[in-house]
């Protein structure tokens, strides 16, 4: 049974999607007939120095409305414009 999930059907606002961690989306655009038919839509550079990263950059963003939210290892939290990846805000 899945944990009841709040939101719009493409938000993804708790880790694992939803209460219970299903990390199952509801949504169908992507499947096996179009996926390779996949493109980059954009790319987000954190600023940050890669080299001092130990073991790499790990974030699960949250996406609320049209804003995903994220997190750098030196605990900033960063907003961008779901569509387009601009930043709106870092904090």
């Amino acid at each position: 049974m899945r944990a009841h999930v709040s939101g719009q059907p493409g938000e993804w606002t708790k880790w694992g999607h939803d209460a219970g961690g299903s990390r199952f989306s509801p949504l169908d655009q992507i499947n096996t007939t179009n996926i390779g038919r996949l493109k980059q839509a954009w790319v987000y550079r954190f600023g940050m120095n890669a080299e001092h990263i130990q073991g790499g950059l790990e974030t699960t963003p949250l996406k609320v409305g049209e804003s995903l939210y994220l997190c750098t290892p030196d605990n900033n939290v960063i907003a961008l414009d779901a569509e387009t990846g601009q930043e709106r805000w870092r904090w």
